[in-house]
């Protein structure tokens, strides 16, 4: 009876944080890329032509012909809101049935309210939802790679990774984690993975020409630098912080020299941690979203609502602290991603963290991401080394 009490308690804050983003996005989003590029490309192919006509449409064919089949409502945004609302919760579905055997009764409940609650009463995903991005859909498209990994279907792997990478463009580096070490069935993963790729490539040769392709890969190399835009990333970290970066509110005075060592020490640590996650992956659904993370932070253009794809590791950092309460590893991991979530999530920094930020803020949030996912890796490395490469297991 208490197990059916908490799916209750865990299916009412789902439902009132879920209609409480949608209304907020409804009534207080601008829909800026949904408005200027994304409907403008829905537009565009439902005329036979091509997306890439929009200036500033960098995404793929796939998505115009989603926004395109929204057209035939009163109010596409409201459409393209559920269905962004669909994603997440399928994201959080498929995360929760991932673990599932690996937790006892009462904690999977717990482990879903949780994943809402982190979600849903998010600063970013309400940024997201209101200017009508994508990165949701990249969430659970990943999380589905997750599932499938868990299951052992390398070909539901692979194209969940391709799928993302449709969604998004930039997930498709996250296919550097069908090489970790010990990756199960990896030929296999792969094959589906270009597969799924070239399917869709050939659909979008077929309906508006090759032209199409180097068009999508021009957008995405034209909008590699966005110099008006706040980036969390480290590669403009240290020139957000100590060289006036162009969007950061009270930035300091220019210190070129400190812009770069930071910048320079920064990407080492990254860097580091990608090659640690790959080498000495440990668990498989950790070791995703450890890749998806340090990807996120290494991309020439990363804005503030891509760090919700930092989220699944919280996730599961809390199903190892249900499962083992009293281990320190899983103690301390739980309360660094705590703080990450509650800096990232629930501070509202002065700024909009697109085009302004305070320096303290922006500083604080990005140092909180890199400790967190380093302290995740490095820990997971240490106590899993001999389980590298397996598949999802539990805490």
């Amino acid at each position: 009876m208490s197990v059916v009490l908490l799916w209750v308690l865990a299916a009412l804050i789902s439902v009132a944080l879920i209609v409480a983003r949608y209304r907020s996005a409804i009534a207080d989003g601008t829909w800026f890329d949904f408005t200027n590029y994304f409907l403008p490309a829905g537009l565009a192919v439902t005329d036979g032509r091509s997306p890439y006509d929009v200036d500033g449409y960098v995404y793929s064919p796939i998505i115009a012909v989603l926004v395109g089949a929204t057209l035939g409502f009163p109010e596409p945004i409201t459409v393209w809101t559920i269905l962004s609302l669909g994603a997440a919760v399928g994201a959080i579905a498929l995360f929760t049935a991932t673990i599932w055997h690996q937790l006892r009764p009462w904690q999977r409940p717990c482990i879903a309210a949780v994943a809402v609650i982190t979600l849903m009463w998010n600063w970013l995903t309400t940024l997201m939802l209101g200017s009508g991005q994508t990165d949701l859909y990249v969430m659970v498209a990943l999380c589905g790679a997750g599932f499938a990994a868990s299951r052992r279907n390398a070909v539901a792997t692979g194209a969940g990774i391709a799928i993302a990478a449709l969604m998004k463009t930039w997930p498709m580096i996250v296919g550097i984690w069908m090489f970790r070490r010990g990756a199960s069935k990896r030929w296999t993963t792969l094959i589906a993975a270009f597969v799924t790729g070239s399917v869709a490539l050939v659909v979008i040769i077929v309906i508006w020409g090759p032209e199409a392709i180097s068009a999508w890969a021009d957008a995405v190399l034209r909008a590699r630098s966005q110099p008006g835009l706040i980036h969390f990333n480290v590669l403009s970290m240290g020139e957000q912080i100590f060289g006036g970066g162009k969007g950061v509110v009270s930035a300091p005075p220019t210190f070129p020299a400190l812009a770069i060592a930071l910048t320079i020490v920064s990407i080492l640590v990254i860097v580091s941690a990608l090659i640690v996650a790959l080498l000495w992956p440990g668990d498989d659904l950790l070791s995703l979203w450890h890749v998806t993370l340090a990807v996120v932070l290494l991309l020439p253009v990363t804005h503030s609502v891509y760090l919700i794809l930092g989220l699944p590791i919280l996730w599961v950092r809390f199903a190892r602290f249900m499962s083992r309460p009293r281990r320190s590893v899983n103690v301390v991991t739980l309360a660094i991603w705590i703080l990450w979530w509650v800096a990232s999530a629930r501070v509202q920094w002065s700024g909009d963290t697109f085009t302004t930020m305070s320096t303290v803020g922006y500083a604080t949030v990005m140092a909180l991401t890199m400790i967190a996912l380093v302290v995740s890796v490095i820990l997971e490395a240490r106590v899993r080394t001999r389980d590298s490469g397996v598949a999802i297991t539990g805490a």
